[in-house]
């Protein structure tokens, strides 16, 4: 597979003791599309604009995580009281 080939890939890992856990994991399945929700402060930024590597890249120390799975379905009523704590 050619680098203009290869996919955006990220990999989480979250040790089993360490204060940020990923909400959902015990949902997840392999080849199974899902939303993940990751929120943090970036710690950095960058564009490189080389040619044998472009591309922009940035990290981020994790503050959150959820992962929403296929089969989670969100009521109307639920979507109404988390937009309610979210203003």
């Amino acid at each position: 597979m050619a680098i203009d080939e290869e996919k955006t890939r990220v990999s989480f890992y979250f040790r089993q003791k360490g204060k940020v856990q990923p909400k959902g994991f015990g949902e997840l399945s392999i080849n199974k599309k899902v939303t993940v929700i990751v929120k943090g402060e970036l710690t950095s930024l960058s564009e490189n604009t080389d040619k044998w590597d472009p591309g922009k890249r940035f990290s981020l120390d994790i503050a959150s995580c959820e992962v929403i799975g296929p089969e989670k379905k969100v009521s109307l009523d639920d979507a109404i009281q988390d937009a309610k704590k979210k203003v």
